[in-house]
């Protein structure tokens, strides 16, 4: 998820993200078999990414998932706003 507050909203918003840093860090996956990333910005989808690496990284002196991606993959001309069908 990537909030509107977050730094990299913008290059989210333009489809131009080289990275995405997951600050916790999945247990119930395995997490060599990423292939895609489809993240939430702003509440809404419209694509996904290709994920080139995967590895672990810091941020603020925490263990984090680092994403390195590579290809945008639009899925339609439109945004979803899908946080809004997640409420109950």
């Amino acid at each position: 998820m990537v909030r509107t507050s977050d730094n990299d909203f913008e290059i989210f918003s333009k489809h131009t993200s080289k990275t995405y840093t997951m600050e916790r860090i999945p247990t119930s996956i395995n997490m060599m078999d990423i292939e895609y990333f489809l993240p939430m910005v702003g509440g809404c989808i419209d694509g996904y990414y290709k994920v080139e690496k995967v590895y672990l990284g810091t941020k603020d002196r925490e263990l984090c998932l680092k994403l390195n991606l590579s290809t945008y993959i639009p899925l339609g001309e439109s945004k979803v706003n899908i946080y809004s069908k997640m409420r109950p």
